[in-house]
């Protein structure tokens, strides 16, 4: 009886109402029990009050899709399954861009807080690989079966806004279609342009995989001493898929017998095999997946892909192959993160040791190092305390549902996953020849009349890089300092008697005068210290972005996930988050490109989605 009441226990869990709640209802409720197979299913997603997220379909009238399982040791290792979803339509779920293709990750082997794959994607966009998958939180009723906390994640795939490469199983599957349905006056018109299509150069998305699989070939590493079970480089190819022949097979051998003949080469000070693989994205993907030691990073789910010349030239880019997009981050912060990831691991990683003793992919992996953590890179920590809070309530209704893999203690897991990214980041910093040293943040408060002068917790301001502090405050009135709790570490007050104007950048002074802010009281306030220039800037909803531009006629846009900023001059530009982050970007006469965190952003008024 004690063990009937413990299923019943399980069983009993529900979403925790915090976040968008994903159901899924199969035909009959028939099982999901390939990852072969789809089984036919309905599904709607219902916000649950979560701002910015929108419903799809409704318990009434939901939509339909298929499902089936997905991964490889997650799939067979675990009671928590992963899936693979295609839906009916496309559709933006989640805020993502619209898809048909859609896989629910169960994280069910992530006892680091789910932190792994949030963390090592939000690097990657960070650093700015070309794309990483989005991927957002939900919480999963299967059938009617609560299943836990999921992470609805786009797929990687060769796609204009994934993957942008020429898609050649649908140029051929297009002209059959095509044809298919042509009158007798175009069928020679249309059998040429079939046949053109079937011979034109394809692009490839491959993976360097741990798995033997039917659309993969193999070819033998060349290292010398390797064992033979790690000569078997195997390579999977995603696209082409459907419309391969042996003719492409046997080009991608050659291919990837070709690079890793250059890789092995003698002769290290000439890096052959950079004039096939771009050195600067395998740098960004080696940053990334050192700094969370993701150990296995080079030894599967290791993806790689490569444009056609054609489909090249149009959009501006080329035909080397780059290591892109990030997937699987399940090996991370597992170990002592002082050594390499090829170092005492216990799956061998191809290549990427060798290729580590070129002197010009070294050079190029300190220089694109040293532009990160001078950069981008300090506001991950921000993005773990934020991650860890949005999903705390929903870990602890999936460790009911699931007491064998469940997190809890989230603030804690996420303190870990932060300690161990600063060990990496020390012992990264003399391996990549990086001079500078990262800040430690410093507590800052808000003190003064509205909170009796004291340091509390709801009027402590918030970092991304030591650098800028910000604080969103419901009202600011009667005077005020921005100071430590100890009153000495740092004590910034005014340097005269006139009150701050809004959206003003404003000079303060170590024991300088009380504050006061021009207007006030101040609704919904949000003060940006910059601590080095110990200067600060005040705005409110009317005031949401400042151009210290000498003209204001700036150009904002958003491209390829960047925000691009055209000026005509240099200057400064405020960009507020909707969930209260403020940054200042400092701009160059003409066209600048920032990548920041995925979500929205206010500049000068208008709203933009990144």
């Amino acid at each position: 009886m004690a063990f009937m009441a413990a299923v019943v226990a399980v069983y009993a869990a529900q979403p925790s109402g915090t976040l968008p709640v994903l159901h899924i209802d199969t035909e009959n409720n028939a099982p999901i029990l390939t990852k072969t197979d789809y089984v036919a299913a309905t599904y709607y997603l219902d916000p649950k009050g979560v701002e910015g997220v929108e419903a799809f379909g409704s318990e009434a009238a939901p939509l339909p899709l298929q499902i089936r399982g997905r991964g490889n040791y997650t799939w067979t290792g675990f009671d928590k399954k992963p899936y693979r979803l295609k839906l009916d339509k496309k559709q933006a779920l989640m805020g993502m861009e619209k898809s048909k293709h859609w896989a629910l990750l169960a994280h069910a082997d992530d006892s680091k807080g789910f932190l792994r794959n949030a963390v090592g994607f939000q690097l990657s966009r960070l650093i700015g690989l070309p794309w990483t998958p989005g991927d957002a939180p939900v919480e999963v009723v299967l059938n009617g079966d609560y299943i836990g906390l999921y992470f609805l994640t786009e797929t990687v795939r060769v796609d204009k806004t994934r993957v942008n490469v020429y898609d050649y199983d649908s140029a051929v599957e297009d002209a059959e279609d095509a044809l298919a349905e042509a009158t007798d006056a175009d069928r020679a018109e249309l059998q040429a342009a079939l046949e053109a299509a079937r011979a034109a150069e394809p692009a490839w998305l491959v993976e360097i995989d741990n798995y033997p699989d039917e659309e993969q070939v193999v070819v033998t590493e060349t290292r010398p001493g390797l064992p033979e079970e790690d000569k078997v480089l195997r390579v999977t190819y995603d696209s082409p898929s459907d419309f391969i022949t042996e003719e492409h097979r046997q080009w991608l051998i050659d291919e990837f017998t070709d690079l890793d003949s250059r890789i092995y080469a003698e002769d290290k000070e000439r890096c052959t095999w950079a004039e096939k693989i771009d050195l600067t994205d395998l740098a960004k993907f080696f940053i990334v997946n050192q700094l969370v030691d993701n150990y296995e990073s080079f030894h599967g789910s290791c993806k790689l892909y490569r444009d056609n010349a054609a489909h090249a030239a149009k959009s501006g880019t080329d035909t080397k192959w780059h290591f892109s997009p990030v997937w699987d981050f399940g090996s991370s912060f597992n170990r002592d993160m002082r050594h390499m990831i090829f170092e005492e691991s216990e799956w061998y990683n191809h290549w990427i040791e060798e290729m580590y003793s070129f002197p010009a992919f070294k050079a190029e992996i300190d220089r694109v190092y040293a532009g990160f953590m001078d950069g981008n890179y300090s506001r991950i920590y921000e993005y773990i305390d934020n991650y860890a809070d949005a999903i705390t309530a929903a870990a602890a209704s999936d460790k009911e549902r699931w007491p064998q893999y469940g997190n809890d203690n989230l603030s804690e897991r996420a303190s870990d996953v932060k300690n161990k990214l600063r060990e990496s980041v020390k012992f990264l910093n003399e391996e990549f020849n990086y001079e500078h040293v990262i800040p430690e943040p410093v507590e800052i408060y808000l003190m003064g009349e509205i909170n009796g002068w004291q340091a509390n917790s709801s009027y402590k301001f918030s970092t991304t890089d030591s650098r800028i502090y910000t604080i969103y405050v419901p009202e600011l009135s009667g005077e005020f300092k921005i100071a430590t709790s100890d009153w000495n570490t740092i004590d910034l007050g005014g340097s005269g008697n006139s009150p701050i104007q809004l959206g003003v950048v404003t000079p303060l002074s170590d024991r300088g005068a009380n504050c006061t802010v021009a207007g006030a009281p101040i609704a919904e306030a949000t003060l940006t210290l910059d601590l080095p220039a110990k200067t600060l800037v005040i705005t409110d909803p009317s005031h949401s972005g400042i151009d210290t531009t000498s003209e204001t006629s700036l150009k904002v846009a958003v491209i390829n996930g960047n925000l691009t900023v055209s000026s005509p001059a240099a200057g400064s530009l405020m960009v507020h988050s909707i969930d209260g982050l403020t940054v200042v970007l400092e701009l160059y006469p003409g066209e600048n490109t920032f990548c920041l965190p995925r979500g929205f952003y206010i500049i000068n008024g208008n709203k933009y989605a990144i």
